[in-house]
């Protein structure tokens, strides 16, 4: 898997992308994930006169502030970016992982801009979401780095 999608937290629904930036300048697809205009008229307005860099860096913060969740495959790895509490970001995305992944993807879940990290196979997440309950997945984790944003990258690595 190498491929690309924005999810909509409030939801669940997602989108295939051709790039996370590009894809949500395009004001028809910031309304279509249920932006409010505002969002959708700032962030097309956004500069961005290189592939990488700052300027793709802050359209994909401010989308990811709006209540996506960006989600990027790697092959048997797959990482979720997204700017809410880890454990809601994974609640948000149960949906998706339930159709799209396999039972030994390494799932990533990380907080941006800094931190925390989550890794985890699918098939030891699934279960925590089915409960309802990803506190043992937490636990450990610096108070601090939980719900709100860190000044340092704090991860988590869980096995099988």
């Amino acid at each position: 898997m190498k491929e690309g999608a924005w999810i909509e937290a409030n939801s669940g629904n997602w989108h295939w992308i051709d790039d996370h930036a590009d894809w949500i300048r395009r004001p028809a697809n910031a309304r279509m994930v249920g932006m409010p205009e505002e969002a959708v008229l700032r962030i097309a307005a956004m500069p961005r006169r290189q592939r990488s860099g700052e300027e793709r860096n802050a359209i994909l913060i401010a989308a990811m502030s709006e209540g996506l969740i960006r989600f990027r495959g790697h092959g048997a790895t797959v990482t979720f970016e997204t700017t809410l509490a880890i454990g809601a970001a994974m609640q948000a995305a149960a949906k998706f992982m339930e159709t799209c992944l396999g039972p030994l993807t390494h799932v990533c879940f990380n907080q941006i801009p800094a931190g925390p990290s989550v890794g985890i196979t699918y098939q030891s997440l699934k279960p925590l979401l089915e409960t309802g309950d990803i506190t043992p997945l937490l636990q450990g984790m610096p108070a601090s780095s939980q719900p709100t944003h860190s000044t340092g990258a704090n991860t988590k690595e869980t096995t099988p």
